[in-house]
C-alpha cells in the first residue's frame, strides 16, 4: 500500500480521510501491515519572503567570493549549503542533498543563520543591512513573528 496524507482543509477532505481508512485498514490487517495513522497540526512550510531574503544573501555572497577569486555560481553555493547545513542521503545509489522547500518557517529561520554565522566565520562576509531585506522582515515579522 502507499503512504497517503491528507490535509484536512474541508469537510470532504476529512470524508476522503477517512473513507481511505476504511477502505484500506482491512487489507493492510489481513497483509499483516497494519496501518499507522498520526493526527498534527500541519507546520506551515518556509515562508516565500524568507526565500527571497536568502536567495539576496546567497548572491550578495557569490560577488563577494567571486571578487575574491572564488567564481562559483549561485546555485553552486546553494547546494554547498544545503548539503553541509542540511544534510544529504543515498538514494538509488546517488547522493541527494537535502531539499529548503519542505522546511517549517523555523526550520529555514534556522537554516538561514546557520549560512549567515557560517559566512561570517569561514569567509569574514557579513550580511549587509540591506533596506529591502529590513524593510521584508519589518513588514513581515509583525504578521510572522516566528520568520526570521
Amino acid at each position: 500500500m502507499t503512504k497517503a496524507r491528507f490535509v484536512i482543509r474541508s469537510q470532504d477532505i476529512a470524508d476522503n480521510a477517512c473513507t481511505h481508512l476504511l477502505t484500506h485498514w482491512q487489507m493492510a490487517i489481513k497483509a499483516g501491515k497494519p496501518l499507522q495513522v498520526t493526527i498534527e497540526a500541519k507546520a506551515e512550510t518556509r515562508h516565500l519572503v524568507q526565500n527571497a531574503r536568502y536567495w539576496v544573501i546567497v548572491n550578495g555572497f557569490q560577488r563577494f567570493a567571486s571578487e575574491a577569486g572564488l567564481y562559483k555560481t549561485p546555485d553552486h553555493w546553494h547546494e554547498r549549503f544545503k548539503c553541509e547545513f542540511l544534510g544529504w542521503q543515498m538514494v538509488d545509489g546517488f547522493p541527494v542533498v537535502e531539499s529548503t522547500t519542505g522546511l517549517s518557517v523555523a526550520e529555514f529561520a534556522k537554516y538561514m543563520t546557520a549560512v549567515e554565522a557560517h559566512l561570517l566565520t569561514e569567509y569574514g562576509y557579513q550580511v549587509p543591512a540591506d533596506p529591502r531585506i529590513a524593510a521584508w522582515m519589518r513588514d513581515d515579522a509583525a504578521a510572522n513573528p516566528d520568520i526570521f
